[in-house]
Protein backbone atom coordinates (compact mmCIF):
# COMPACT_ATOMS: atom_id res chain seq x y z
CA UNK A 1 0.00 0.00 0.00
CA UNK A 2 1.23 3.66 -0.75
CA UNK A 3 1.41 6.27 2.06
CA UNK A 4 -1.38 8.52 1.54
CA UNK A 5 0.03 12.05 0.69
CA UNK A 6 -1.79 15.11 -0.71
CA UNK A 7 -1.03 17.80 -3.44
CA UNK A 8 -2.33 21.02 -3.95
CA UNK A 9 -1.34 22.68 -6.91
CA UNK A 10 -1.02 26.93 -6.48
CA UNK A 11 -0.21 26.76 -3.75
CA UNK A 12 1.46 30.36 -3.02
CA UNK A 13 -0.24 33.31 -4.36
CA UNK A 14 1.93 35.19 -7.13
CA UNK A 15 3.50 37.71 -5.27
CA UNK A 16 4.84 36.06 -2.67
CA UNK A 17 5.73 33.23 -5.49
CA UNK A 18 8.22 35.81 -7.33
CA UNK A 19 9.31 37.16 -4.29
CA UNK A 20 10.69 33.67 -2.83
CA UNK A 21 11.97 32.51 -6.69
CA UNK A 22 13.79 36.14 -6.64
CA UNK A 23 14.91 35.46 -2.62
CA UNK A 24 16.43 31.80 -4.22
CA UNK A 25 18.12 33.49 -7.26
CA UNK A 26 19.97 35.92 -5.43
CA UNK A 27 21.43 33.90 -2.36
CA UNK A 28 22.53 30.87 -4.78
CA UNK A 29 25.86 31.78 -3.42
CA UNK A 30 24.76 29.84 -0.02
CA UNK A 31 23.92 26.55 -1.50
CA UNK A 32 26.30 23.82 -0.61
CA UNK A 33 26.53 20.71 -2.42
CA UNK A 34 25.34 17.62 -0.41
CA UNK A 35 27.37 14.98 -2.16
CA UNK A 36 26.89 11.54 0.59
CA UNK A 37 25.65 9.32 2.59
CA UNK A 38 24.63 5.49 1.65
CA UNK A 39 25.92 3.80 4.85
CA UNK A 40 24.17 0.72 5.27
CA UNK A 41 24.38 0.78 9.05
CA UNK A 42 22.64 4.29 9.14
CA UNK A 43 19.47 2.60 7.49
CA UNK A 44 16.89 4.90 5.09
CA UNK A 45 17.45 8.47 6.91
CA UNK A 46 21.63 8.24 4.99
CA UNK A 47 20.65 7.29 1.89
CA UNK A 48 22.94 8.63 -1.31
CA UNK A 49 21.98 12.09 -1.88
CA UNK A 50 23.67 14.81 -4.76
CA UNK A 51 21.59 18.06 -3.98
CA UNK A 52 22.37 21.57 -3.19
CA UNK A 53 20.95 22.99 -0.12
CA UNK A 54 20.43 26.35 1.55
CA UNK A 55 20.22 25.82 5.27
CA UNK A 56 19.64 29.39 5.97
CA UNK A 57 16.22 28.62 3.89
CA UNK A 58 13.82 31.82 2.97
CA UNK A 59 15.74 34.51 5.36
CA UNK A 60 12.73 37.32 5.34
CA UNK A 61 10.19 35.46 3.38
CA UNK A 62 10.33 32.89 5.94
CA UNK A 63 6.80 33.61 8.10
CA UNK A 64 5.07 34.60 4.88
CA UNK A 65 5.65 30.62 3.53
CA UNK A 66 5.08 29.26 7.02
CA UNK A 67 1.99 31.35 7.67
CA UNK A 68 0.59 29.58 4.45
CA UNK A 69 1.70 26.44 5.36
CA UNK A 70 0.00 26.69 8.46
CA UNK A 71 -3.92 27.77 6.49
CA UNK A 72 -3.60 24.23 5.18
CA UNK A 73 -2.62 22.58 8.09
CA UNK A 74 -5.68 20.75 8.65
CA UNK A 75 -5.63 19.98 5.18
CA UNK A 76 -2.24 18.46 5.63
CA UNK A 77 -3.01 16.50 8.30
CA UNK A 78 -6.05 15.04 6.62
CA UNK A 79 -4.34 14.15 3.57
CA UNK A 80 -1.80 12.80 5.18
CA UNK A 81 -3.21 10.73 7.01
CA UNK A 82 -1.69 11.87 10.49
CA UNK A 83 -3.36 13.45 13.24
CA UNK A 84 -3.66 16.62 14.28
CA UNK A 85 -0.77 17.99 16.52
CA UNK A 86 0.25 20.67 18.32
CA UNK A 87 2.60 22.37 16.40
CA UNK A 88 6.39 22.63 17.92
CA UNK A 89 8.30 23.95 14.92
CA UNK A 90 8.59 24.16 10.60
CA UNK A 91 11.84 23.25 9.68
CA UNK A 92 12.47 24.06 6.16
CA UNK A 93 15.18 24.42 3.38
CA UNK A 94 15.77 25.66 -0.14
CA UNK A 95 17.42 23.36 -2.22
CA UNK A 96 18.42 23.45 -5.64
CA UNK A 97 18.93 20.02 -7.92
CA UNK A 98 21.23 20.30 -11.09
CA UNK A 99 22.18 18.34 -13.79
CA UNK A 100 23.42 14.85 -12.46
CA UNK A 101 21.12 15.38 -8.81
CA UNK A 102 19.03 12.63 -7.36
CA UNK A 103 18.37 11.39 -3.68
CA UNK A 104 17.85 7.71 -3.24
CA UNK A 105 15.44 5.87 -1.19
CA UNK A 106 15.10 7.01 2.42
CA UNK A 107 12.89 8.47 5.15
CA UNK A 108 12.78 11.84 6.94
CA UNK A 109 12.50 10.89 10.40
CA UNK A 110 15.83 10.05 11.86
CA UNK A 111 16.75 7.47 14.87
CA UNK A 112 20.52 8.48 14.64
CA UNK A 113 23.02 9.57 18.01
CA UNK A 114 22.29 13.31 17.34
CA UNK A 115 18.69 13.48 16.69
CA UNK A 116 17.94 12.21 20.26
CA UNK A 117 19.18 15.39 22.02
CA UNK A 118 16.19 16.97 20.17
CA UNK A 119 13.16 18.31 21.64
CA UNK A 120 10.99 17.65 18.41
CA UNK A 121 10.65 15.36 15.43
CA UNK A 122 9.48 15.49 11.59
CA UNK A 123 5.95 13.93 11.88
CA UNK A 124 4.90 15.69 8.01
CA UNK A 125 7.39 16.18 5.61
CA UNK A 126 5.91 18.78 2.71
CA UNK A 127 8.43 19.58 -0.64
CA UNK A 128 7.15 23.08 -2.79
CA UNK A 129 8.00 23.20 -6.25
CA UNK A 130 9.10 26.58 -7.90
CA UNK A 131 11.22 25.31 -11.07
CA UNK A 132 11.02 28.01 -13.79
CA UNK A 133 8.88 27.76 -16.92
CA UNK A 134 9.03 25.48 -19.25
CA UNK A 135 11.26 23.11 -17.00
CA UNK A 136 14.92 23.20 -18.35
CA UNK A 137 15.01 19.81 -17.03
CA UNK A 138 13.85 16.01 -17.00
CA UNK A 139 13.32 13.66 -13.96
CA UNK A 140 13.34 14.81 -10.86
CA UNK A 141 9.82 13.00 -9.87
CA UNK A 142 9.21 12.28 -6.35
CA UNK A 143 8.44 8.29 -5.68
CA UNK A 144 6.54 7.15 -2.70
CA UNK A 145 6.98 3.91 -2.28
CA UNK A 146 4.26 1.25 -0.74
CA UNK A 147 4.71 0.10 2.63
CA UNK A 148 4.76 -3.79 1.23
CA UNK A 149 3.32 -5.78 -1.16
CA UNK A 150 4.49 -5.45 -5.00
CA UNK A 151 2.37 -2.10 -5.69
CA UNK A 152 4.22 0.67 -7.73
CA UNK A 153 4.85 3.62 -6.46
CA UNK A 154 3.13 7.04 -6.43
CA UNK A 155 4.73 9.27 -8.91
CA UNK A 156 4.64 13.08 -8.49
CA UNK A 157 5.60 15.67 -10.89
CA UNK A 158 7.64 18.60 -9.77
CA UNK A 159 5.35 20.90 -10.85
CA UNK A 160 5.74 25.31 -10.13
CA UNK A 161 3.41 26.35 -7.45
CA UNK A 162 3.20 22.45 -6.41
CA UNK A 163 2.78 21.04 -3.05
CA UNK A 164 2.91 17.71 -1.85
CA UNK A 165 3.11 16.47 1.58
CA UNK A 166 3.45 12.66 3.28
CA UNK A 167 3.90 11.30 6.31
CA UNK A 168 7.80 11.73 7.68
CA UNK A 169 8.16 8.02 8.12
CA UNK A 170 7.70 7.27 4.39
CA UNK A 171 9.66 5.84 2.45
CA UNK A 172 10.49 8.06 -0.85
CA UNK A 173 13.42 9.05 -3.23
CA UNK A 174 14.05 11.89 -6.15
CA UNK A 175 14.92 10.40 -9.53
CA UNK A 176 17.90 11.69 -11.15
CA UNK A 177 17.66 14.95 -12.66
CA UNK A 178 18.85 15.82 -16.18
CA UNK A 179 19.43 19.42 -17.65
CA UNK A 180 20.83 21.40 -20.27
CA UNK A 181 23.78 23.43 -18.41
CA UNK A 182 23.93 25.18 -15.30
CA UNK A 183 22.31 27.83 -15.25
CA UNK A 184 19.41 28.96 -12.50
CA UNK A 185 16.26 28.73 -15.24
CA UNK A 186 17.22 24.87 -16.15
CA UNK A 187 17.38 23.76 -12.30
CA UNK A 188 15.14 21.37 -10.22
CA UNK A 189 13.93 24.22 -7.15
CA UNK A 190 12.13 23.12 -4.13
CA UNK A 191 11.40 24.29 -0.71
CA UNK A 192 12.22 21.08 1.63
CA UNK A 193 9.69 21.78 4.59
CA UNK A 194 9.07 19.23 7.84
CA UNK A 195 6.47 20.02 10.52
CA UNK A 196 7.65 19.02 13.99
CA UNK A 197 5.28 17.90 16.87
CA UNK A 198 7.32 18.34 20.35
CA UNK A 199 8.68 15.15 22.03
CA UNK A 200 6.60 13.06 23.57
CA UNK A 201 3.66 15.08 22.83
CA UNK A 202 0.49 13.12 21.44
CA UNK A 203 -2.14 13.63 18.75
CA UNK A 204 -4.50 15.75 19.44
CA UNK A 205 -8.22 14.29 20.05
CA UNK A 206 -10.33 14.34 16.80
CA UNK A 207 -13.46 15.80 17.16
Amino acid sequence: MVPRFLVIDDFLPGPLLKAIERQARDNRAGLELNDFGGDPKEGFYSARRRVWVRKAGLGPLTEAFEAVVMEHFSALCTGTGVPPFAMARIEHEVCEQRDGSYFARHIDTDTREPARASTSDRIISAVFYLPCEPHGFSGGELLLHPFAGPSAPARIAPWRNRLVAFASFAIHEVTAVATRDERFENARLSINCWLHRARGAKPEKMG
